[in-house]
């Protein structure tokens, strides 16, 4: 994916830096500086909490307010926390979560961070207990959206207008695909508009994976989609009747993978899955096509390989 260009700040009339969270690297760029991040997403807020220690003011821009999750919830992983807990229905998860990191995080409001316009699952969670604690030592001050840049100033919606050194845009990425046509697979927005957000409908033994997010942990997610890709290519190449009614599958209509949530209206959310509902969707195809489902120890024979061990 292509870093969405930092010029629709106005590159062209900020007298200091402007980058992309792409080509952020470490602390030390950002010492000694006036530093804006621009953008409220997880690498955002991360970076953010970096330029809270090292730059020599630090402020994040942000256009609306989100919800803020504990990386550990109950003394676990909060990712794992969300796939090996109960199952609650989104509406009831709406109404328990919030008050569950709540009483994990207390109010963020109360710092400056803007409150949210949409309930809690309706856009990807920011992860970060950090942020919290240098919004209330002061070590980083919220913005709102940028108005317009001036040499070295910056000037918020608010109407107030600040100096800084460098700006960071962690404002997200555009995908292309620079060596497949587009008419490969169906858009979405802006997005591949995949069957199970894997296989093309449009395309002939056409798989892609990255072109997702999902409201979970990634690996367990591409480790189950890989393998998936590669049993529907196996069933191309030994069983022509099988792949014939794989491709039936994947034409026909596509399947809601939204768990009932009504995610916010952004780019970044059309090709989004509730991974509750994309697990239960591959479980039925694995069902129907006689796969085996899969466990964490379906790989330990190729751990213990010597074709992968590290020499």
């Amino acid at each position: 994916m292509a870093p969405i260009d930092a010029r629709v700040l106005g590159n062209e009339f900020f007298a200091g830096e402007i980058i992309h969270s792409r080509d952020y690297n470490e602390g030390k760029q950002l010492s000694g500086k006036r530093v804006l991040v621009v953008g409220a997403g997880n690498s955002g807020v991360d970076i953010a909490c970096d330029a809270a220690r090292f730059a020599a003011f630090a402020a994040i821009s942000v256009r609306r307010g989100y919800h803020l999750v504990p990386k550990h919830i109950l003394g676990k992983p909060a990712d794992v926390f969300a796939t090996t807990g109960p199952h609650l229905p989104t509406k009831v998860a709406q109404v328990l979560f919030p008050r569950l990191i709540k009483a994990t995080m207390g109010d963020p409001t109360r710092y400056g961070w803007p409150k949210p316009d949409h309930k809690i699952l309706e856009s990807h969670p920011i992860v970060n207990d950090q942020i919290l604690h240098h919004l209330r030592h002061g070590d980083i001050e919220v913005r709102p959206n940028i108005s317009r840049i001036d040499g070295h100033d910056v000037v918020f919606n608010d109407g107030r207008r600040e100096q800084f050194d460098l700006i960071i845009c962690a404002t997200g990425y555009d995908t292309k695909v620079p060596y497949l046509d587009e008419t490969s697979f169906p858009w979405k927005g802006k997005r591949p508009d995949l069957f199970l957000r894997l296989f093309s409908p449009a395309q002939d033994g056409l798989a892609c994976m990255g072109f997702t997010e999902g409201d979970g942990g990634a690996y367990e997610l591409f480790d189950n989609m890989s393998d998936m890709i590669a049993r529907v290519a196996h069933a191309a190449e030994k069983d022509p009747a099988l792949y014939a009614r794989l491709r039936k599958r994947f034409a026909g209509p596509q399947v809601d993978l939204s768990g009932g949530t009504k995610y916010i209206d952004t780019d970044r959310h059309s090709a989004y899955v509730n991974l509750h509902a994309w697990q239960k969707v591959q479980k039925e195809i694995r069902q129907e096509f006689g796969w085996p489902a899969m466990n964490p120890k379906m790989f330990d024979h190729l751990r213990k390989s010597k074709l992968v061990t590290a020499p």
